[in-house]
C-alpha cells in the first residue's frame, strides 16, 4: 500500500505541475482519488486503524486553535471547515484535539460491516472548494481562513454575501506577493491564530454587549 500510494503521488504531483487551470487541476485530483480509492476498495478498515496512525502523526492544530473555536462556539458563530482531506480520519483528530464544535465540508469513506465502499459523493479536491455548497445562510459577513491560494475561493458558492476578509497563511516568503493577490491579509510562517483571533476578539465583545451579555 505504501509503495502504491507513493508511486500515485510522484505521478500525480506532476501532472498538477504541468495544468494550466483549476479545472485540468481538479480532473487530475479526482482521478488521483479514483486511484486510491481502487487500492482501499474492499479493505478491512475500522476507526481503531484511524486512531492509530493519528496517535503516531505529529500532525497539530495551529496555537491558540481550540481557544478560538471554542470562542465561536461560545457567541454562536458557525465554524465550517472545507477540507479536500479524509473526513474519517480529519473528525477523529479534531475529537483528539477537544473539538467538537464544527460543521465540516470534505470527502468521507463509504463504510458497509467495515469493508471500504468507495469515497462518497461529491468529491473536494483543492481545485473545486469555489463550487462546493457550503452549509452557510443568511451570514452577510464572513472570515476565511486558508493555507493555499485555491483557498481563498471558498466562499464563492456562499449567496448574500456581503463582506468577505479573507486571511491566508503563507509557509513560504517567496511566494507572499502571490498570497496578497487573492487575500486581504497574508501571515507569513505563522504557527499561531494570535492574529485571527485579535481581529476576531473585538467583534464577539460588541456581539456580546449588543445582547446584554456584557
Amino acid at each position: 500500500y505504501g509503495e502504491k500510494t507513493k508511486e500515485f503521488l510522484d505521478k500525480y504531483v506532476v501532472l498538477l505541475g504541468k495544468a494550466e487551470t483549476d479545472e485540468d487541476k481538479h480532473n487530475i485530483s479526482l482521478d488521483w482519488s479514483k486511484d486510491h480509492e481502487l487500492l482501499i476498495l474492499g479493505t478491512k478498515i475500522t476507526p481503531d486503524n484511524f486512531r492509530t496512525a493519528i496517535n503516531k502523526s505529529n500532525a497539530q492544530l495551529r496555537d491558540g486553535c481550540v481557544n478560538f473555536i471554542n470562542n465561536l462556539k461560545l457567541h454562536n458563530i458557525p465554524f465550517t471547515i472545507v477540507s479536500s482531506g479524509i473526513g474519517d480520519i480529519i473528525e477523529l483528530f479534531l475529537h483528539k484535539e477537544g473539538v467538537s464544535y464544527y460543521n465540516i465540508v470534505t470527502n468521507f469513506i463509504d463504510f458497509e460491516n467495515d469493508t471500504v465502499r468507495g469515497f462518497k459523493k461529491p468529491f473536494v479536491s483543492t481545485y473545486n472548494k469555489d463550487q462546493i455548497v457550503l452549509p452557510v445562510k443568511n451570514k452577510p459577513n464572513i472570515i476565511l481562513i486558508g493555507d493555499a491560494i485555491e483557498d481563498s475561493k471558498m466562499s464563492d458558492s456562499i449567496e448574500n454575501k456581503e463582506i468577505v476578509l479573507k486571511i491566508g497563511f503563507c509557509s513560504k516568503t517567496i511566494k507572499v506577493e502571490k498570497y496578497k493577490q487573492y487575500y486581504d491579509i497574508v501571515l507569513v510562517d505563522d504557527q499561531t491564530m494570535d492574529v485571527v483571533q485579535e481581529i476576531v476578539s473585538p467583534l464577539l465583545f460588541n456581539k456580546s454587549k449588543k445582547e446584554g451579555n456584557l
